[in-house]
C-alpha cells in the first residue's frame, strides 16, 4: 500500500508557488537584459599584491578604458619590480544595445606564451589558438576581462537588480574554450581605499573545482561611476593577484 502524502491547503500551495518564484528570480539571464550602461573613458591606476609560485610580489596596474558610441577599447596591465610585466590583458570590440562585443581577446602571463582569441562575427565563430576547436558564436559571448566591465554596465543600467543573492550569468571565453560564469552578488561593504572609505558592492565568481579558471572578487564602487575599486584573481594553484584602486582619471 503506498504511503499518502499529506494534503496542502490553498494558502501553504500559494506560499510554496511564491518561494518558488523568488528564488527563480534571484538567478538573472544577462542574455535577456537589454540594457547596459558602459561607464566613461577612464585610466584607472591600483596597487597590486601578487603570490606568484610562493614568492609575495608587489608593484602596479593599469586599466585603460576607452569607449565611443559604437567601440570599447579595454586593457588590463600588472607589473612588478622583480617580474617585470606580470599580467597583460586586452579586449577590443562593438558595444551595441546588449553592451560589449568582443572582436579580440589577448592575454599575456608571467613565463607564458602570448595568445590571441579571435570572435569572427561574419562567419559566426570564435577562433583560438594553437588548433583548440573553435566554438559558435551565441551573441552573447564575454572574455576574460570585458565580462567584468559588461557586468558594471549592467549595475549601472539596472542597480536596484543587484541585490544581495542575486546572481548574474555569462558565457565567458578564455585563451583555449569558453565556460558559464555566474556572479553572485554579496553583502554589501565599506572599504577604506587610497580615495578615501566609500560603499562597494562585492561580487564572486566561483568556479567548479574542475574547471581551472580563477576565482574572481570584484569591488565596485556606485559613487565612482561603479568602476572596480578592488579586484582579485585566486588561482586553482595557490597564485593570486589583488588590484587595491589609487587613482582614477577620467576622459
Amino acid at each position: 500500500m503506498k504511503p499518502r502524502l499529506p494534503t496542502l491547503s490553498h494558502g501553504v500551495k500559494t506560499r510554496l508557488v511564491v518561494a518558488l518564484l523568488s528564488l527563480l528570480s534571484l538567478t538573472v539571464p544577462v542574455a535577456a537584459q537589454d540594457k547596459t550602461n558602459p561607464p566613461p573613458p577612464a585610466q584607472l591606476d591600483y596597487a597590486i599584491r601578487a603570490s606568484v609560485h610562493g614568492l609575495s610580489l608587489e608593484g602596479s596596474g593599469t586599466i585603460q578604458w576607452q569607449v565611443s558610441a559604437s567601440t570599447y577599447q579595454l586593457s588590463f596591465d600588472t607589473k612588478t619590480a622583480l617580474t617585470g610585466k606580470l599580467l597583460s590583458e586586452k579586449s577590443e570590440g562593438t558595444v551595441g544595445q546588449r553592451g560589449l562585443q568582443p572582436a579580440i581577446f589577448y592575454s599575456k602571463r608571467f613565463r607564458k606564451e602570448a595568445m590571441t582569441v579571435n570572435f569572427d562575427r561574419d562567419a559566426g565563430t570564435i577562433v583560438f589558438p594553437n588548433k583548440h576547436p573553435s566554438l559558435k558564436i551565441e551573441g552573447d559571448e564575454q572574455d576574460r576581462i570585458s565580462v567584468l566591465w559588461q557586468l558594471l554596465a549592467l549595475a549601472r543600467a539596472n542597480p536596484a537588480r543587484f541585490s544581495v543573492g542575486s546572481h548574474w550569468k555569462f558565457f565567458v571565453i578564455s585563451h583555449r574554450n569558453g565556460e558559464a560564469w555566474t556572479f553572485s552578488v554579496q553583502e554589501k561593504q565599506k572599504l577604506r581605499t587610497a580615495l578615501g572609505e566609500m560603499d562597494s558592492l562585492h561580487l564572486v565568481y566561483q568556479p567548479p573545482e574542475a574547471s581551472g579558471a580563477p576565482r574572481v572578487d570584484i569591488w565596485l564602487a556606485p559613487s565612482l561611476d561603479w568602476f572596480p575599486v578592488r579586484i582579485r584573481y585566486s588561482e586553482p594553484n595557490g597564485d593570486s593577484i589583488e588590484q587595491a584602486i589609487e587613482s582614477i582619471k577620467k576622459g
